[in-house]
């Protein structure tokens, strides 16, 4: 099975790191699909499970070694932001628009956080 890879797309990606036996990720699995469903056109969306040995190299990379895990990368696929545990579909949406709403450069400005919480 050949590795997993994020390919860039001229668009902003939102990774969820989880797994079938994880309650948290289960949980939060609706909420994710419908933000793709929402989303799809502006953000690429890759759900991955940490077991499968092909997405072995994005754990590692993302240091997803608690899940769920929400990793942020913009348009060049630089990591912007991590989310750690589970998250209701507001803060999804906010991390989302957050993500759509950086400037071009991230390192132009300072990053503002996601939510009051985070």
């Amino acid at each position: 099975m050949e590795p997993y890879q994020i390919v860039k797309s001229g668009k902003p990606h939102l990774i969820e790191f989880r797994a079938w036996w994880c309650s948290a990720c289960n949980a939060m699995l609706p909420a994710l699909l419908r933000l793709e469903q929402r989303y799809q056109d502006r953000v690429d969306f890759h759900i991955l499970n940490v077991d499968y040995a092909a997405n072995r190299a994005l754990v590692h990379k993302y240091k997803a070694y608690g899940i769920p895990l929400t990793v942020l990368l913009d348009a060049e696929g630089h990591l912007v932001k991590s989310i750690s545990g589970h998250q209701d579909e507001a803060v999804l949406i906010a991390a989302v628009e957050w993500l759509l709403a950086l400037p071009v450069c991230p390192t132009a400005t300072p990053l503002p956080p996601v939510c009051d919480t985070c």
